[in-house]
C-alpha cells in the first residue's frame, strides 16, 4: 500500500514524496504501457490530462527508479521511436 512521506508546493506544483511497493510501481507501469499502446494521443491527453510526451517520461522514470532490468523489457516496444 502507498504511503505519504511527505508533501510540498513548488510553484504552484504540488510534489509528494511516496514509499511504494515495487509490485505498486509494476501495476503503474503496465498501466502507463496499456495507455500509451492502446489509446491515440487525443485519448492519452483525455485521460491523464498529459501529452504522449509527459506520460513516456513518467513510465521512463518509473523504469529508471525501479531498476528492474525485466520491466524495460515489457515495455520498450512502447519507448520506441515511431517509424
Amino acid at each position: 500500500m502507498a504511503r505519504l512521506i511527505s508533501e510540498r508546493n513548488v510553484v504552484g506544483i504540488r510534489l509528494l514524496t511516496l514509499e511504494i511497493s515495487d509490485g505498486e510501481a509494476f501495476t503503474y507501469i503496465q498501466t502507463l504501457k496499456h495507455t500509451l499502446e492502446t489509446l491515440e494521443p487525443k485519448g492519452v491527453e483525455a485521460l491523464t490530462g498529459a501529452f504522449v510526451e509527459e506520460v513516456e517520461g513518467m513510465l521512463e522514470d518509473l523504469l529508471s527508479m525501479t531498476d528492474q532490468a525485466e520491466w524495460e523489457d515489457a515495455v520498450a516496444p512502447v519507448l520506441a521511436p515511431a517509424d
